[in-house]
């Protein structure tokens, strides 16, 4: 009996090993009944998978069409608005191209416009790349019109541009500068007009600053009249004099308010200041009492040529 019981009893791994093999037999007995239900339900689901993707390609066609469709109209209309596109390039000059032109380059509207706003306040093109300056010139307008511009170089003028026209000397070839010097002070237009460079319009603006000064002390007063060039004004000096006794002073404590102010070197004012000096200290005594009124010595050296010092009725 022992023999026996000895045969029946497995070992924990032989029981495994048979519980193992009594489940793999369980499964071949039923795995019939089991594989065609689960095939049919898988081949239904199958068939609503490929329509979901039929669909799904269907819809994903016709969205690629519809953004191929848009793409293309974005392009055109970027092409239509883009004036570069249909630009006809031809060599100009920025500072006298014309609205048209610049349009007929494939510059914008808005940006024409700036650049004639520019010109209009006084701005100018020296050269190709002042276009730079330009706000609104896209780069890819700037690398297609820089290869064209053609800016003229500027005439360049003599030392007396900055006289008006008018007021330039008119040189007559048949003029010869005289002998003997011209006095200054005594010379009327007809002499003054007889000298190289001297028409009559500046013979009579001699004549009024000398009068307005009570004559000239110096030649190199002349460099103070508006119109005489600096060459001008050195043959007028080595072919010139003054007579200072010509010269007409103002007498300084007498003379009144009006005409203080219309002497060049006093106007209104120091001529204000002498005044209210003679209400306050009395009549000036000597040339330096008008260092007084803060005059510096270059003013005051200028001045005392045409200053008298009388104290007999000397006014307040």
């Amino acid at each position: 009996m022992n023999r026996v019981k000895e045969y029946f009893n497995f070992s924990k791994r032989e029981r495994n090993g048979i519980l193992a093999l009594i489940i793999l037999l369980l499964l071949i007995l039923f795995l019939p009944d089991i594989l065609p239900r689960h095939a049919e339900y898988s081949k239904a689901d199958l068939e609503i998978f490929k329509k979901e993707i039929a669909e799904f390609m269907r819809n994903s066609d016709s969205a690629g069409e519809n953004q191929s469709e848009q793409s293309a109209e974005r392009n055109l209309n970027r092409k239509n608005s883009d004036p570069s596109s249909e630009a006809k390039l031809f060599e100009f000059d920025p500072n006298k191209l014309t609205v048209q032109g610049w349009l007929q380059l494939g510059v914008s509207e808005r940006t024409t416009q700036t650049i004639q706003k520019y010109l209009s306040h006084g701005g100018k093109f020296k050269t190709a790349d002042d276009l730079k300056k330009i706000y609104g010139l896209r780069p890819s307008d700037l690398e297609r019109l820089l290869p064209y511009v053609k800016i003229p170089e500027p005439v360049l003028k003599n030392d007396s541009s900055d006289i008006p026209h008018e007021n330039l000397p008119k040189f007559n070839s048949r003029k010869q500068w005289p002998i003997s010097k011209i006095d200054l002070n005594r010379a009327d237009s007809i002499a003054l007009s007889s000298l190289p460079g001297i028409g009559e319009k500046l013979a009579s603006r001699i004549i009024k600053y000398r009068e307005k000064l009570g004559g000239f002390y110096t030649t190199n007063q002349l460099a103070e009249i508006y119109g005489l060039n600096d060459t001008l004004v050195q043959n007028l000096k080595i072919h010139s004099f003054c007579s200072v006794e010509l010269v007409k002073k103002i007498d300084l404590n007498n003379a009144d308010f009006d005409v203080l102010k219309a002497h060049p070197y006093i106007k209104y004012p120091l001529a204000k200041a002498i005044i209210l000096y003679r209400k306050q200290h009395g009549a000036f005594m000597k040339p330096s009492d008008l260092k007084d009124l803060s005059m510096d010595s270059l003013a005051l050296g200028k001045l005392l040529p045409y200053m008298a010092f009388s104290r007999a009725n000397a006014i307040p």
